[in-house]
């Protein structure tokens, strides 16, 4: 345990470079210092991952939420190989899961078959062709709702908006949420940019990385 003032990884873990994160005053240990997704590592260089109103420096890059700022229901994530856990549950990571709005979606426990095509996001099951929200692809606006994705189409209120290629496309490129429309192309939501719209936040990804 590491003492509540404001301690390096270095001074607490001892053995930072090799198997330690500090993650909300406690050292964790990482299978080799990293989270393998996708045959990808994420190299933790920085090897700090700090969770509540605090940057997460992955690899000298930044996933940011929010003006940079993380809670999970202010419990720490533990990466262990393939595994994100908060509290007693966990979600796998190797087909791109992910945690939504300050919740632990547990996809095992609603969608049965997370291994192949589900995410779990507001207690409901959406449905990705084959991969699970791919961000080389496809893009998919998470806001409260159940979107499906499959062969190019995306659900939204009973509406089917078709997506071109690489963009969802509604006429001049919006989409209509809760009365709300979204620039695809000039807000985060490119690919190239590597950006994801979620709840007017911005959701720096770095490839395959969420």
């Amino acid at each position: 345990m590491v003492e509540e003032k404001g301690m390096t990884v270095e001074e607490r873990c001892n053995t930072v470079e090799e198997t330690y994160i500090t993650i909300e005053e406690r050292c964790i240990t990482v299978e080799e210092s990293c989270n393998t997704v996708e045959e990808r590592c994420i190299t933790v260089a920085e090897r700090y991952i700090t969770v509540a109103e605090k940057c997460i420096t992955v690899d000298e890059r930044f996933i940011t939420v929010a003006e940079r700022d993380i809670t999970v229901a202010e419990k720490c994530i533990t990466v262990d190989e393939r595994f994100i856990t908060v509290g007693k549950k966990y979600i796998t990571v190797e087909e791109m899961y992910t945690m939504v709005e300050e919740r632990c979606m547990t996809v095992e426990e609603r969608c049965k078959t997370v291994e192949e095509t589900y995410i779990t996001i507001e207690e409901r099951c959406i449905t990705v062709e084959e991969r699970c929200i791919t961000v080389e692809e496809r893009y998919i606006t998470l806001v409260e709702r159940c979107i499906g994705v499959k062969q190019r189409y995306v659900m939204v209120e009973e509406r089917c908006i078709t997506v071109d290629e690489r963009y969802i496309t509604v006429e001049e490129r919006y989409i209509t949420l809760e009365e709300r429309c979204i620039r695809v192309e000039e807000r985060c939501f490119t690919v190239e940019e590597r950006y994801i719209t979620l709840v007017e936040r911005c959701i720096r990804v770095e490839e395959w990385y969420i």
